[in-house]
């Protein structure tokens, strides 16, 4: 596993990114944790250029304040690839 930490926007004080094998189904996820953190997780086995695809659509979830409103995760899943 690697662990790295990036900084971000100002409302985000700290994100930890950690890869991971993960199934296949599974490209990254993101928790929230009681300090107000992020740790990310993306699926080790991709390439670097989808690895860093899906850290993107994780970041975007951050700056679209998606752990703080209360959507359907499809509207939530679709608003954070707008950007990619």
């Amino acid at each position: 596993m690697t662990k790295r930490t990036i900084p971000l926007q100002p409302n985000i004080s700290d994100v930890t990114i950690r890869y991971v094998e993960f199934p296949l189904t599974v490209e990254g996820v993101t928790i929230p944790n009681p300090d107000g953190t992020f740790d990310i997780y993306i699926n080790d086995v991709f390439c670097n250029e989808k690895k860093t695809e899906i850290l993107q659509h994780e970041l975007e979830h951050l700056h679209l304040d998606h752990f703080y409103v209360e959507l359907p995760i499809g509207i939530i899943e679709s608003e954070a690839n707008r950007t990619l």
